[in-house]
């Protein structure tokens, strides 16, 4: 659920998430609540309060967004300049972000995704220096917190990892 809510967030365009979406607000399985009571529809609190490392890892991708206008591009023109697929092995998904830096603080951009059950990697080259993590599978934030020089990195089952420099 948290990777799916971060694809939703660092991809191109308007992002929607319900309310509660950041600690898996479940409605009971009912799909369409809108005739159901109160006791469906309300937001429990007290699960938000069980899942806060969730919310907080969210608010995180959402800080990532905002930080940085590569992950919000205003036309298709510019998101085809700027954004190209990586060439990665099934089922790993990555796309990079190059020649952003008039966006943000950041030149490029790197997003890697692991939707599988196991662990995956990827091999940054050594003429790539000076990559930092803003997200990996525990954490999220707008601030770099490791850096990475012309290693590989593993991608932990059903994560993502976003790299910047």
């Amino acid at each position: 659920h948290r990777l799916a809510t971060s694809l939703v967030l660092l991809a191109q365009g308007i992002p929607f998430i319900h309310s509660g979406q950041e600690f898996f607000r479940t409605k009971q399985g009912i799909g369409n609540s809108y005739q159901s009571p109160d006791g469906i529809n309300w937001i429990d609190w007290e699960r938000r309060d069980a899942e806060l490392e969730n919310v907080q890892y969210i608010k995180g991708i959402i800080r990532i967004r905002r930080s940085h206008k590569a992950f919000r591009l205003p036309s298709t023109k510019l998101i085809r300049k700027h954004m190209q697929f990586l060439s990665l092995p099934a089922p790993m998904i990555g796309y990079t972000l190059s020649e952003v830096g008039r966006f943000g603080k950041w030149k490029s951009i790197v997003v890697l995704i692991n939707p599988s059950t196991k662990r995956e990697s990827y091999q940054f080259s050594q003429e790539e220096n000076g990559w930092k993590i803003l997200a990996d599978h525990e954490c999220a934030s707008d601030l770099p917190f490791r850096e990475i020089k012309g290693e590989t990195i593993d991608i932990e089952p059903c994560s993502l990892i976003v790299a910047v420099r």
